[in-house]
């Protein structure tokens, strides 16, 4: 709290220091309906610049000139709401506020910061700050690193339904982290969460299932689970899916399919599906005809990490070969204009 006081001072100070720096005609003015002056008013209320202290009367002018589209008064005063809020106890602001530090977004950076309030939170049962305090204990961010602590938080906050915490305290008896490894267990919570639309703990499951481990082996609930994640964003079960879908696992070959999440993989840099892709257009497959343009471009996407075998660099010389001047022209600048934009959303 120190520190957001210090980022509002210096903040608000700034402000006070503007065009209105008389405070007998930002009161006039503030009166008058300006809504610059009335920021600032708010600014000296809230510092006890010229006038006694009174964050009630910063908040009044700060609420004027943020109704009236003032976007500075607007963030003011949503910041000191969190810190009001947080500071009579308020669970949720309490959380809020703890991000505000852990992203540094409005204040310095401070994981200590961020750890103290999820912590006055957390133990008034709050489960998304458990969850955060559990990863704070875990990464040993703004606390000391404790797995047995990062389980401790972690359970209660999924005892309490919460998906990340379900999702957390899977992962730690997946890894056997602060508690013995348990491929059952770890299936358990994680079953939990992917029941919530949690992706990633949907995509675990369905490795779970795929491999056999902790469950038994099952393509077709894994092709499910992967299905799930793939829509939810999940670029790891976009690539399974797509294998799967290419190989037949779980369900029957659909090359079309395969191609549609392969290629969704190679736009979020799981350059393996470059590969996979390139092989499909190069032979062709049912549904999906021969077409050596494609399998040029994807593979010199591939080429373009380092990726290729001797055997598909072949494969991309005899495409390169058969293509016409304009076609291996147009193949190449394709194939550079997407691993650039690979690399940008990598980045």
């Amino acid at each position: 709290m120190k520190l957001l006081r210090l980022w509002f001072t210096a903040t608000l100070l700034s402000l006070a220091m503007l065009a209105h720096a008389d405070l007998a005609e930002t009161q006039k003015l503030a009166e008058q309906g300006d809504a610059a002056a009335q920021t600032d008013l708010g600014a000296h209320y809230f510092l006890g610049a010229g006038v006694p202290r009174d964050l009630q009367e910063a908040t009044k002018w700060w609420r004027l000139a943020a109704e009236q589209g003032n976007e500075r008064a607007q963030s003011f005063l949503f910041l000191a709401k969190k810190q009001v809020l947080a500071e009579q106890g308020d669970a949720a602001a309490q959380t809020g506020l703890g991000m505000f530090y852990f992203l540094g977004a409005g204040v310095p950076r401070d994981l200590q910061e961020a750890s103290k309030w999820w912590r006055l939170a957390a133990e008034q049962g709050h489960a998304p700050a458990q969850s955060l305090l559990g990863s704070a204990y875990s990464k040993g961010e703004g606390v000391t690193q404790d797995h047995q602590e990062a389980v401790k938080w972690f359970r209660l906050a999924a005892e309490q339904g919460d998906d990340i915490g379900q999702y957390r305290l899977a992962w730690m008896y997946e890894q056997g982290t602060g508690v013995p490894l348990d491929k059952a267990e770890a299936a358990k919570w994680y079953r939990l969460a992917a029941d919530q639309g949690h992706s990633t703990a949907q995509y675990n499951l369905g490795v779970k299932y795929f491999e056999g481990k902790g469950v038994p082996q099952n393509y077709q609930e894994a092709i499910k689970l992967f299905h799930l994640a793939a829509e939810g964003g999940e670029v790891a079960a976009q690539f399974q899916l797509g294998s799967m879908y290419l190989m037949g696992e779980g369900t029957q070959p659909n090359h079309p399919e395969a191609v549609k999440w392969l290629q969704l993989a190679t736009e979020r840099g799981v350059i393996h599906a470059a590969v996979l892709l390139g092989h499909i257009y190069a032979r062709g497959e049912e549904g999906v005809p021969k077409d050596l343009y494609k399998a040029y471009v994807w593979l010199s996407i591939a080429d373009a990490s380092g990726y290729l075998t001797e055997a598909e660099e072949e494969i991309q010389a005899k495409a390169e070969k058969e293509l016409s001047r304009a076609k291996r022209k147009a193949a190449k600048k394709e194939a550079k204009l997407r691993w650039q934009e690979i690399v940008a959303k990598s980045n």
